[in-house]
């Protein structure tokens, strides 16, 4: 009787060994993962700040281009070729 009991015993302390192991195993994975998303949240923010700015920078841009369109359309000169000429 006493046998079956310590086969018993045997094969549960390989199951919580093997079930321990898994346990460590899969918490370095996870706080690997945590770490990769902490860097892919980080560089989305840069990103995004990023573009931000290079959005500003051309909407700047076609504001000047409108400006000069504008001047064009209405015949306007450039004040440089304008003291030029005189």
């Amino acid at each position: 009787m006493d046998g079956w009991v310590i086969d018993i015993a045997k094969q549960a302390a390989v199951a919580g060994l093997l079930f321990v192991v898994w346990y460590v195993y899969h918490r370095s994975q996870v706080q690997i993962m945590e770490q990769y998303f902490q860097l892919q949240r980080q560089f989305n923010e840069r990103l995004v700040r990023s573009l931000q700015s290079v959005s500003e920078a051309i909407e700047m841009a076609v504001a000047m281009l409108h400006r000069m369109e504008t001047k064009i359309d209405t015949g306007q000169t450039c004040h440089i070729t304008k003291y030029r000429e005189q």
